[in-house]
This record gives C-alpha cells, structure tokens and sequence, in this order.
C-alpha cells in the first residue's frame, strides 16, 4: 500500500511539472462562419449569423424586414427575433406592431402563432394589445374579462409623443393602465368610470368628474377646462415666455404644469 501511494505522488509531481497544453489556434474561418459574430442577423460572405450561429446560408436572398422579422426567400423561412416563425405564409405575410403579425390564415406573436385569432378582423390597439371581433390579446394571450367590441387605446389630449407617460385602454366596463385595471395598479380605491375617463397628458388624468395628478391626488380644478402644458427638469417662473428658474438645477424630481381656467397648477413629479 505504501509503494502505490509512493508511485502515485510520484505521478502527481511529474504530470505538474510538464508544460501546459497550448490551445490550437486555428483560422477563424475552419472554426465556423460566425465565429464572433455578435450581431442580430449579421451577414457573413454567404450566410446570415445570429449570435454566433449560422442562421441561414441564403445572405442573397435575406431580408430584414425591421421590428425583429426577417425573411429567407429562398427557403421561404420568415423569422421574428431569429426564432422561426412555422407555417407563416412568404406571399401574404404582413407586419403589424408590438410583435404581432399575420398573413391569409394564421396570426402570430413573436414567432408563435395565436390559434385562437382571426386574421381577417385582427388588429393591433397599443402596448402589447390586440384584438380581434372576439376576444382582447394581451402579449398573445387571450386576456380574459375585457369586452373587445368596445375596447380602444385612451389617447392623450396633448397629443406629442413627450407628454404621454403612460398608456391608458378602456372598453365599457373598466378603465386599464398597461395591462392591469387602472383602480387595482394604482391603488385609488374607487372604480373609474370608461365614460368620463380622461388622459391630458403627462401624470393627469380625470377620473369620475375629478381631475387627478399620479392616479392618486384629486385637485381643486374643472375637469372640463383643465388642460396639461407639459413638464421639465426646471421649475418654470414664465410659462408664456418659457422663463426658467436659476435656482432649480436638473434633478430626479420634475415639475409639470397644468392650467385650470386662469390658474396654472405647478407640481413635482
């Protein structure tokens, strides 16, 4: 016993005194096409790579499409994301938005198709919203509850993309923040009412007859005559010659303004 435990701790001691193994350097390209390839669909002489992998061997007939999709004409392959997307129709193929596309006769989401949905009536509504003449999709998914006939995106009243912080639905029921009830996301203990319910921009809203600010502070103002004049880093002194306050440097509060009547509203967001 003692001779074998010798021989091995011998064993030990010569293979850790040989010289490390070197690592074969071979060419880039007898390794693979899209060795380092870090792109989405990153073109390679005669192939597509995507992260690393050969996705299709057809560069000459790939096609971006934008949003994610691609096509392969050749193979006749369409792909969202690099993910193919099976049995999606090259000659009647039509992007919609929020990941969503269909073609004669299936509908998908990313690259799977939505079995339940009819591509003849459907329709993309915002955010990762859908419908159809039936039900309301949500990511895909069949979002239980929401009535589709009367399901619509809330638009704000300052229509500039920079003053729409959130994204409002209703149908004739409920009123929805993203994908949640507006009273269950933000927690403000009473049910808004679809018919008055109100976006003017920024963090405003009017709910039942009252205008609020963040969801959960009712103000002193007309719900009617209340409009949003918009929001900055800068405390504003002078709305109407956009005069900036010198002692109110960038910061991670912001101020946003809204006018009731001849009173403008100043609070920090």
């Amino acid at each position: 016993m003692k001779k074998f435990f010798g021989s091995l701790m011998v064993m030990v001691l010569l293979q850790a005194c040989l010289p490390p193994k070197q690592k074969e350097n071979r060419p880039a390209t007898e390794l693979g096409p899209c060795v380092g390839a870090n792109g989405f669909y990153e073109v390679r002489g005669d192939v597509v790579c995507h992260h690393g992998r050969v996705l299709s061997p057809n560069a000459a007939d790939f096609v971006e499409l934008g949003d994610g999709f691609a096509i392969d004409r050749k193979a006749g392959i369409i792909y969202s994301n690099a993910s193919e997307i099976k049995g999606a129709d090259v000659a009647s193929f039509e992007i919609l938005k929020g990941s969503y596309s269909r073609d004669m006769e299936r509908v998908y989401y990313t690259h799977r198709q939505i079995k339940a949905a009819d591509p003849t009536t459907f329709e993309f509504v915002g955010y990762a919203f859908a419908k159809d003449r039936s039900p309301v999709y949500n990511f895909g998914s069949i979002a239980p509850n929401i009535d589709a006939s009367s399901f619509s995106k809330v638009e704000p009243l300052v229509a500039t993309q920079e003053m729409s912080l959130y994204t409002f639905f209703k149908d004739k029921d409920n009123v929805y923040h993203t994908n949640s009830k507006l009273s269950e996301s933000w927690n403000m203990g009473i049910d808004v009412d679809p018919a008055t319910f109100a976006y003017y921009g920024g963090p405003f809203i009017q709910a039942n007859r009252r205008v609020y600010f963040s969801f959960l502070e009712p103000l002193d103002a007309n719900p009617d005559t209340f409009r949003f004049l918009g929001c900055s880093p800068f405390r504003i002194e002078d709305l109407t010659n956009h005069v900036f306050a010198l002692d109110s440097p960038p910061r991670r509060m912001i101020f946003c303004y809204g006018q009731d009547g001849e009173r403008v509203i100043e609070k920090e967001y």
